[in-house]
């Protein structure tokens, strides 16, 4: 699944019951930082996925990253805004 992928999926689940962590959001757990910089540049390139949809992945993730990692998302989503 990619990241535009999961953004509409997570959407979609919303409207219909409360939010619960995507199955395979695991697997990202035991990725680098720099692994999980070229898999979101790579999936999000891939995807086509829109700028509304990458805020929209900002505002949900955000809640749990600490000051410095919303910094660094919220930097790359920039650039991938580009």
């Amino acid at each position: 699944m990619d990241v535009g992928e999961y953004i509409r999926k997570k959407e979609r689940e919303k409207k219909n019951r409360k939010e619960q962590p995507a199955p395979d959001l695991g697997r990202y757990t035991s990725m680098s930082e720099e692994q999980l910089m070229q898999e979101l540049f790579r999936t999000a390139n891939a995807s086509g996925v829109s700028n509304e949809e990458l805020d929209t992945f900002y505002r949900n993730a955000a809640p749990y990253l600490t000051p410095e990692q919303r910094e660094k998302m919220k930097n790359l989503i920039m650039q991938l805004k580009r």
